[in-house]
């Protein structure tokens, strides 16, 4: 049977490796597991390939070594073993990789057998191809640049180790400080994945999940040795502990979102029933903080008040927003609080000219919830004083970000925090948050976060692992 790590073995089935009772998974009889996808992503054998004329045939070669593990072993069933690590094995492109690269078939792993018994029957470059194969380890990848359709820098926070990885379909996906579970297989000069977990994680629960599994096997130092993490003992944890970070990422409630105010958000609506159109127009444009524009013939109104109580380096704050036509108005917040409070405000204003009709609650979750599925629309380009607008408030509001006190480093700022070791590491995840959601959008939208880095003096954080 195969030693990979066991969770009932190591007195651990209730935190990690448990079953899922609470989905439905296709357990696939091992007998009828036969052909497989190639479990290598784009590029696998390139190097080879464009130096001899020769590449390997991964699908042939990791199908023909399961047959062999089926044959010879006739006990050995990595199906089950993987599913009892949280894992799927119909997902083969993850379980093809484990099976026979790294799960302990009686105190080695199946290639290493496979080469014994068969290599002779194989080519030079699947020889090796399988070399190459059996110097990779399965790590947290950090995403340390990306050009879309080409290739993504990565960094292991785990061994401290980089590589270059040409790959087309990823590397569209992927963002800036993203992890990655996967195996890097080096190739003649060319690095490609091979069994990559399709769920990426974003910085804090990929610093989490890296803390967690140093506690699990045991190694604090700085650095993991790449041979530790091609060992059963590690490598059954570290997919345990992806596969239910997955899960809990997928499920995990929304946040509690508040305004500037610290009012919970919720969307809401007034509407108004007005006598005179024109006559409450001119009384709204006379009041003070308010901005308007046209739009197919309706006014516009945007209500503002000087400052931001969150934001010192604020000009102001948006109360609401306000459309108006000829003999009604459409009064839109994002607080309970601020829409009484214009609410009244309009009321006093324009006394005998109007009169409230409805109020229309919606939370943000609902919002959220009934976009779910539904095709995401590109976003209309910016206009360039649109960008300019944009880039001067960033500027603005991360240059005043940095001495601001943050929940996140127990009410210090982030000058302050950077003064201690513990208080670097906080805040290089803060940064590597920002920069996961700035790689994000469109380049011209987007943040330099090194300029903060530089004011903080974390140049050299932003290379370091785990």
């Amino acid at each position: 049977m195969c030693a990979c790590w066991n969770n009932q073995r190591r007195g651990r089935g209730t935190e990690y490796g448990r079953h899922r009772s609470q989905r439905s998974v296709s357990v696939r009889q091992w007998e009828e597991v036969q052909a497989l996808p190639s479990a290598c992503r784009s590029g696998a054998g390139a190097g080879r390939a464009a130096r001899t004329g020769e590449a390997p045939d991964d699908e042939r070669v990791v199908s023909e070594m399961l047959r062999f593990g089926r044959r010879h072993f006739p006990d050995w069933n990595p199906v089950v073993e993987y599913e009892e690590l949280g894992g799927n094995a119909d997902h083969m492109q993850r379980f093809a990789p484990w099976a026979v690269y790294h799960c302990d078939l009686e105190g080695r792993p199946l290639f290493e057998r496979y080469l014994e018994s068969r290599g002779g029957h194989l080519s030079e470059a699947e020889r090796a191809w399988l070399a190459a194969q059996g110097h990779a380890w399965l790590s947290v990848w950090e995403v340390i640049d990306v050009v879309p359709g080409e290739r993504v820098s990565l960094r292991d926070l785990l061994t401290g180790e980089e590589r270059l990885v040409h790959e087309v379909s990823g590397s569209r996906t992927l963002a800036m400080r993203d992890a990655v579970l996967g195996r890097v297989v080096d190739d003649d000069g060319v690095s490609v994945f091979c069994g990559v977990h399709p769920q990426p994680l974003p910085p804090r629960e990929a610093a989490d999940l890296v803390r967690a599994l140093r506690r699990e096997i045991g190694v604090r130092s700085r650095h993991v040795p790449s041979e530790r993490l091609r060992e059963p003992d590690v490598v059954g944890p570290l997919i345990a502990l992806w596969e239910e970070t997955s899960e809990a990422l997928h499920h995990r409630p929304l946040p509690e979102l508040r305004n500037t105010d610290g009012d919970e958000l919720l969307l809401t609506v007034d509407r108004f029933s007005l006598v005179s159109g024109a006559q409450v127009a001119a009384r709204l444009t006379a009041l003070h903080g308010v901005e308007t524009s046209e739009e197919d013939g309706a006014l516009l109104v945007t209500f503002t008040r000087p400052g931001n109580e969150m934001h010192e380096s604020w000009d102001n704050t948006i109360v609401g927003n306000a459309k108006l036509g000829a003999d009604e108005m459409k009064v839109e917040t994002n607080s309970r609080q601020r829409a009484d409070a214009l609410r009244q405000r309009l009321e006093e204003a324009c006394a005998g000219l109007l009169m409230h009709r409805i109020r229309e609650h919606t939370d943000l979750e609902s919002v959220l919830a009934k976009s779910r599925g539904e095709p995401r629309q590109p976003a209309m380009p910016k206009s360039q004083k649109e960008l300019d607008l944009l880039r001067d408030f960033k500027e603005k509001h991360y240059a005043a970000w940095i001495d601001q006190p943050l929940p996140a480093l127990r009410g210090a700022t982030p000058l302050q925090a950077v003064r201690t070791a513990r208080g670097r590491k906080q805040v290089e995840l803060l940064l590597k948050e920002l920069e996961n959601g700035e790689s994000r959008l469109p380049q011209g939208e987007r943040f330099d976060v090194s300029v903060l880095r530089s004011r903080l003096g974390l140049e050299r954080e932003a290379g370091a692992s785990g």
